[in-house]
């Protein structure tokens, strides 16, 4: 089979390996690029990739029991293990500096659904602990103790320019103390993803227009650009303490601090695109309604956005319009008997 392209997503870094999220499976890469690997097969979303700083263990979140849970699994594939049994929205920030515990950020203790705290969760298995930090969506670990978190950080591509008072936020705890500071408060734009990398902390924000990545020293000065996108944004970015990852449009991208410079990782994957198989789904679970004709003897139903006619009791099922890419809804029978109304998103 043909290598071919995907979307690839939420990448996670160790030494020469990318793990990435593409086909709502992991998938694992040379840093320099080729042919992926599947690492996973699930029936579900699998999301938020981490490698463990010693490249042994990778975490991520999935959907495998109706909830969303952290699991981890050998970063080579292998058989993965059920961490947190919450059964609200989780996701996995990282790894603690020794490398023993997954940390996550969740709303299911939280009294509100935006209000996300971070959670610290044994490899090995064992009860969450909560972390000292108030509420939290992202970490980063720094050098000589320091801990860089995010309150309010949403996906900035998903809200471009937002300038509002719940924008991206980053607090810095220099010497691990547990006092906390904000830093680039004056900066009008989205801020998320911090990670540290040639002790430097690197992150991501839009303030200039789109989201790009930018470098600043721990006190808030020294702000640097270090990424030039004027297309998609970039986002999701994570690394292991020397370069960085992160997707930009449907791509994986790598940069190195050392020399000022981002690269396109060029992924190929081998697969039978599941996804795209065509499949038969009961039409009454989607039903959006339906309409009988004057004389009683046929129906007209829209569902799954699609227009259809069937006889009540004989005949085949014809579908009207046309047959993909266009969204029907409110399909009707004039009185004649002989036509149809409806409303489209054609054109």
């Amino acid at each position: 089979m043909t290598a071919d392209k995907g979307y690839f997503r939420q990448p996670t870094l160790h030494g020469d390996t990318i793990v990435f999220v593409c086909e709502t499976d992991l998938w694992s890469v040379p840093a320099l690029g080729g042919i992926a690997r599947r690492l996973t097969a699930h029936q579900v979303d699998a999301s938020w990739p981490q490698l463990s700083p010693d490249g042994r263990h990778l975490a991520y979140a999935a959907l495998e029991e109706g909830a969303s849970d952290i699991y981890v699994m050998p970063a080579d594939g292998g058989t993965a293990r059920r961490l947190t049994f919450h059964g609200g929205a989780s996701y996995v920030c990282g790894f603690s500096r020794d490398g023993k515990d997954v940390l996550y950020a969740t709303i299911a203790t939280a009294p509100f659904a935006k209000m996300f705290q971070m959670y610290a969760v044994p490899v090995a298995g064992g009860a969450p602990k909560l972390l000292p930090w108030g509420p939290a969506r992202r970490v980063a670990f720094g050098p000589g103790g320091a801990v860089v978190i995010t309150r309010r950080e949403q996906e900035i591509a998903r809200w471009k320019r937002y300038k509002g008072g719940t924008k991206g936020d980053l607090w810095v705890d220099a010497r691990g103390s547990g006092d906390f500071r904000e830093i680039l408060a004056d900066l009008e734009g989205n801020l998320g993803s911090p990670c540290f990398a040639a002790g430097r902390l690197h992150f991501v924000a839009d303030h200039e227009g789109y989201g790009n990545l930018y470098s600043v020293a721990l006190d808030g000065s020294g702000l640097t650009r270090c990424t030039d996108h004027h297309d998609f944004y970039a986002r999701a970015l994570s690394g292991d303490g020397q370069r960085l990852v992160y997707q930009c449009g449907a791509e994986i991208h790598l940069y190195d601090p050392a020399r000022n410079k981002a690269a396109k990782v060029d992924i190929r994957i081998n697969s039978s695109k599941p996804q795209t198989v065509r499949k038969f789904t009961n039409p009454g679970r989607y039903l959006q309604g339906f309409s009988l004709h004057p004389d009683g003897h046929s129906l007209s139903v829209t569902t799954r956005g699609k227009p259809f006619v069937l006889g009540n009791w004989e005949r085949e099922v014809v579908q009207l319009g046309k047959r993909d890419g266009v969204r029907y809804r409110l399909t009707s029978w004039l009185p004649d008997g002989k036509r149809l109304v409806t409303v489209s998103d054609d054109g």
